[in-house]
């Protein structure tokens, strides 16, 4: 019963968000000034240089246990996450001929396969904890 009931609710919130989206009027987004850009990627990448840090940390102190043996899908991850943060300041630094909409694409990629790392990892370690 419980699952039937958050499928509907998952199809229901589905196909309800595109509906206001598409009545409203498009604007066009602002351009973000450059200083802006290279901000808020080097807080990103500094952002995945703790992460690792602290996962290299929880990594030593946990040697053998079932999240020290997974560390490694973490450490992928925030490696992804710090490429694609500074992925376009590195491009407009370059200034590699590259379609900005492919960036998005590249950008969007390395995030999502960043998650799947997550999950991957977390799956593990509950798999590893249960077992």
């Amino acid at each position: 019963m419980r699952r039937t009931t958050v499928a509907c609710a998952w199809a229901m919130l589905l196909l309800a968000i595109p509906t206001p989206v598409l009545a409203q009027e498009t604007t066009r987004i602002p351009i973000v000034p450059s200083t802006l850009q290279w901000i808020m990627s080097l807080v990103g990448l500094g952002v995945a240089i703790i992460g690792l840090y602290l996962i290299s940390g929880i990594n030593k102190l946990t040697k053998g246990g079932a999240i020290a043996g997974r560390a490694g899908y973490i450490i992928v991850a925030f490696m992804l996450l710090g490429i694609s943060s500074i992925l376009n300041v590195a491009v407009y630094a370059f200034k590699i001929e590259i379609n900005y909409d492919f960036l998005a694409h590249i950008d969007e990629a390395l995030k999502i396969v960043s998650m799947g790392f997550f999950v991957l990892y977390f799956h593990r370690v509950l798999a590893g904890l249960r077992g």
